[in-house]
């Protein structure tokens, strides 16, 4: 019997290649779990198998998502004023050093964009492992015990799925 640990849409399509297989389901995180499938039943590829509690993954993707617009606003300000400086020094009103300044300012904002735009990325991929899909057409074969099978410390099969 294989087992996997289904993460992602992505990874689900890469199991495409699978013809008559049994696998065993596990939860890549720790959390509640709000729906499974029943025993027994017939499930198409793509189909949701688990859904699991994701409140603090999503608050966690929302507190990252705010943080990020609020350093675009910080980065967009720091163009305006590099902008305006570069006028400044053109019309040589300001000197290199504010010049210069303001393009190190302007980094330093755009850097700190740049990294929490891929801390969003991160918590958006990171949110689909609280969907585990089904990998292949299918049936539940068995539904394991669902005590602490989401404890990603020491992780257990949710369910045993087949494609006989």
């Amino acid at each position: 019997m294989k087992k996997i640990i289904l993460t992602s849409a992505f990874l689900i399509a890469s199991t495409s290649g699978l013809n008559a297989a049994d696998m065993n389901i596990y939860a890549q995180v720790s959390a509640n779990i709000q729906y499974v499938k029943s025993e027994g039943s017939s499930v198409n590829k793509g189909d949701v198998l688990v859904r699991l509690d994701s409140t603090q993954a999503k608050a966690k993707l929302n507190e990252v998502s705010a943080s990020s617009k609020y350093k675009k606003v910080i980065y967009d300000d720091a163009k305006k004023v590099l902008d305006d400086y570069s006028l400044l020094y053109d019309s040589t009103v300001a000197s290199r050093r504010e010049l210069d300044l303001a393009k190190l300012n302007e980094q330093k904002a755009r850097y700190a964009y740049e990294e929490q735009e891929s801390k969003v990325a991160y918590y958006t991929e990171e949110l689909k492992k609280y969907i585990i899909r089904a990998p292949f057409n299918g049936t539940i074969t068995k539904l394991v015990n669902q005590r602490n099978v989401t404890n990603i410390k020491s992780p257990k099969s949710l369910m045993e799925f087949s494609s006989k």
